[in-house]
């Protein structure tokens, strides 16, 4: 397929139209000089938020007010709908650091800028570079109207430059962000660093609905697109041989290129739990990729591919711009389905004249993983290079499950004009390891809340879909080696049961939850012996979500009842025996909302900030236990009491407070990657007396120890306490704030969650076959890991691990190569952030 237009341009019309657009909140900045923290609460500048105001000016004095303070300030936005009513962007800063953008979870700009043609006129949020530190939570953009034509306007938008020494923006954070109907790309970062997106959700934007752009060190956790009107993901860096000019179209501004593969091409980035479906072009994108991970991927009715990599040289025709062949990509269980032309794409988009860096793609399967590709159009994987003179390289798909009752369907692969490109099949289509759509019997995974019988376990066969030590099915229901009978428990179920367990036989389920939160889950069991038994259930990820089921002697069917969290999507479930003669028999599972999950609706982002004030939901025993029952009212509206802070700079305005032994907060959060991270608490208290709380985990351990409060001065002087936190566990989860004392005269504002540093100063210097790496020690960290390649930002190869000092020699090299590497800093639970490029040669 060709490329028509780079991601956040339609036409040259649209491009030139950009200078004479009259925006407003866009304003001369001085950042000279340090100031206290602000908060800017757009009702206080005169924002009515009721949907029909014109908020722009608002919006802009309270914008103007952090701009005047040097940055350092929260734009917060209460419950409301603000309308933005005039030709421009709704919010921008430019070059200002440490903003945070706080919308309430009811909160929405909506967009009514559209001119008199129906297209799009600014952005909802831009941020200009250089400037660090930026949060968004929660943030909620809409056009009021569906623009005629893709045009002028991304929801959220930010333009930095590719380089240190330019206006690169870095330390970007975006939690539980969702974008409606814009006329450009849901969200674009264009030469941004160091990016975390957690929970992001995009609803028929008419371009990209999430696009890095020369970016390096993007973290995804979780993302929902669908029917926008090109890729869902796309990781874009363009070629241009000049190593000083990288904008593409030579005016200063982006898009951005790069002169080859540098750690500017999206370089050590992730991207997990990615869900496109419906609309035009392709799920997943890469163009000049150069060390991009992609896992738990679901596609569903693009027009295009489920997964695309295609290169080619501009041409003034078919080919808009240049785009190397993208390297150090990694896939994991990818499932797309019902697109319109391949299931995944790998390809040259016309003659390269032969030249290596636009043939010599670098595309790998991860192990253990799965690529299934069913009911697409065209082919289920297409490998292809243009012709006999532009042959392509470097594709390895290890378990491909391909197939199709599409009429037209050319085929499960395309494999041609290649050279050293393996691609294996799987006989049969297996269950889903992580989660993701279609493994399950049905062919579907099951609804949570809603029952899944036992005796329908996924498919795939012994050790994929189940494990049972004695293979001896009788041949009722399903015919593999798991032992079904008739269950005769009548009203439940399907009429079948799963018996004869042994220590360690597990049954997995592919289920999609309908909305992250607590569960309780009835199990439906039959045991007819004294022995102690029991089961649990866990994630995809291996942890233990029950803690361990005790099951009593039912002598006939009996229902046993316990809770677990799950965030939304799909994902398995393992159900699994821990006793050595498990004597009962499953029958089903039922899943019941518990009524409780996280306060804007998607799990609060670790690393990241959460508030107090913004607790799980559900109400007294569920989300929060307060035993003083008295809110006065503050931002919620429960039992539980909240008042305005002060804490000017921190959290969205107000804090809990009136504190009783044994009173606790639940929050839902999303831990992107173990490790033991440092916890910072804003708190407040007039009093010396000996006070203190602690965090713990669903299943009561304390994380945290003891956490002590300091007398502040006052109820609304605060100060911050910092203590560590080990967490163990990737994914959603709950964690309770529990009162330990017995008068807990303090009061809780915010909790944020960092992580170990990023190892800085790194040097590299050369020596005979040998190159000495030094480097300055991370806050937090136990150890570190040695990354080494051959070009920059080709870090691929681990050339160290453990390493306990802040120096290594790498030695046995080959004399006259020069080698780059990057530091990653971590501790006893798991690896964390990356350093810098240093390079050397070696003598």
């Amino acid at each position: 397929m060709s490329r028509v237009y780079p991601n956040d341009m339609t036409t040259s019309a649209c491009r030139n139209l950009i200078p004479l657009i009259a925006t407003f909140a866009i304003f001369a900045l001085s950042t000279a000089g340090i100031a206290a923290t602000i908060t800017a609460n757009v009702q206080s500048y005169g924002a009515t938020g009721n949907g029909t105001t014109n908020d722009e000016t608002a919006i802009k004095n309270a914008v103007q007010a952090i701009v005047n303070n040097g940055g350092n300030g929260t734009l917060y936005f209460p419950a409301g709908t603000y309308r933005c009513a005039t030709a421009g962007d709704g919010v921008q800063f430019s070059g200002v650091s440490n903003i945070t953008i706080q919308f309430d979870p009811t909160s929405e700009l909506l967009m009514d800028n559209l001119d008199g043609s129906g297209n799009g006129t600014g952005c909802g949020v831009e941020f200009d570079g250089p400037c660090a530190n930026i949060s968004l939570q929660g943030v909620h953009v809409k056009w009021k109207t569906v623009p005629s034509s893709r045009s002028n306007g991304d929801a959220i938008r930010f333009m930095g430059y590719p380089s240190d020494a330019g206006s690169t923006i870095s330390n970007v954070q975006m939690n539980n962000c969702t974008v409606e109907q814009a006329p450009q790309t849901g969200t674009i970062f264009m030469g941004c660093s160091d990016i975390t997106v957690n929970g992001y959700v995009d609803h028929s934007t008419l371009a990209d609905g999430l696009h890095f752009n020369a970016c390096r060190r993007a973290t995804v956790n979780g993302m929902n697109v669908s029917n926008n009107g090109d890729d869902g993901l796309a990781w874009v860096t363009y070629y241009n041989s000049s190593t000083s000019n990288f904008s593409i179209y030579n005016d200063g501004t982006g898009p951005w290129s790069q002169p080859g593969y540098t750690e500017w091409c999206d370089t050590n980035s992730v991207a997990t739990n990615v869900s496109v479906s419906g609309g035009s072009a392709n799920g997943v994108r890469f163009n000049q990729t150069n060390g991009v991970t992609v896992t738990n991927v679901s596609v569903s009715g693009k027009a295009g591919c489920g997964i695309i990599a295609d290169a080619g040289i501009a041409n003034g025709g078919s080919t808009g711009w240049s785009v190397l062949a993208s390297q150090g990509v990694n896939l994991g269980n990818v499932f797309a389905n019902n697109c319109a032309t391949y299931g995944v794409g790998v390809y040259l988009d016309d003659s390269v004249g032969g030249s290596g860096n636009f043939l010599n793609f670098g595309i790998q399967q991860e192990a253990g993983s799965l690529i299934s590709l069913t009911n697409n159009s065209v082919w289920g994987v297409l490998v292809q290079g243009f012709d006999s003179g532009n042959i392509i390289s470097g594709v390895n798909f290890n378990n491909i499950y391909a197939s199709s009752t599409v009429t037209g369907y050319c085929g499960n692969l395309c494999n041609s004009n290649t050279t050293n490109c393996s691609i294996l099949y799987n006989g049969s289509q297996p269950e889903a390891p992580y989660g993701v759509p279609s493994p399950s019997y049905t062919g579907q995974g099951w609804a949570i809340p809603g029952t899944v019988c036992f005796d329908n376990y996924d498919t795939g066969g012994s050790g994929v879909g189940y494990s049972h030590l004695y293979t001896a099915n009788s041949g009722v229901y399903r015919t593999d080696g798991n032992d079904i009978t008739a269950s005769g428990d009548t009203g439940y179920g399907n009429g079948y049961a799963v018996g004869w367990c042994n220590s360690g036989d597990w049954m997995n389920y592919a289920v999609n939850v309908a909305a992250a939160g607590t569960y309780t889950v009835a199990l439906r069991l039959q045991s007819v012996t004294t022995n102690a038994q029991y089961l649990h259930i866990q994630d995809m990820y291996g942890s233990n979500l029950t803690g361990r089921i005790s099951l009593p002697v039912t002598g006939g069917w009996q229902t046993v009842t316990t809770t677990l969290t799950l965030p939304a999507g799909q994902q398995i479930l393992k159900v699994v025996n821990d006793t050595v003669n498990g004597g009962w028999n499953f029958d089903c599972m039922t899943f019941t909302a518990k009524g409780s999950g996280p306060y804007q609706g998607a799990p609060w982002g670790i690393p990241g900030t959460l508030n107090f004030a913004n607790y799980d939901t559900g109400g007294s025993g569920l989300g929060y236990l307060h035993q003083n029952n008295a809110n006065n009212g503050a931002y919620r509206t429960d039992g539980n009491d909240l008042a305005t802070s002060g804490d000017a700079g921190y959290g969205v305005g107000y804090y809990v407070g009136w504190l009783d032994p044994g009173d606790w907060m639940n929050y839902t959060v999303f831990v992107a990657i173990p490790g033991t991270y440092t916890v910072n608490f804003r708190l407040a208290s007039p009093t010396s007396n000996t006070q203190n709380f602690h965090i713990q985990d669903a299943f009561g351990n304390n994380l945290t120890g003891t956490v002590t409060v300091p007398n502040t001065g006052s109820y609304t002087t605060w100060a911050t306490v910092p203590c560590s936190i080990n967490l163990t566990k990737v994914g959603t989860q709950v964690l309770r704030v529990v009162n330990d004392t017995v008068n807990g005269g303090w009061n809780y504002d915010t909790l944020s969650f960092t992580a170990p540093a990023p190892p800085k100063n790194l040097t590299a210097t050369g020596g005979t076959k040998k190159v000495t790496l030094t480097w300055s020690a991370s806050t937090g960290a136990t150890s570190y890991n040695i990354y080494r390649g051959t070009s920059p930002g080709g870090e691929n190869s681990t050339v160290a691990a453990g390493i306990t000092t802040t120096s290594y020699t790498n030695t046995g090299l080959t004399t006259g190569t020069t080698y780059y590497y990057t530091v990653r800093a971590g501790n006893t639970v798991g690896m964390l952030g990356f350093s810098t490029e240093a390079n050397a040669k070696a003598k």
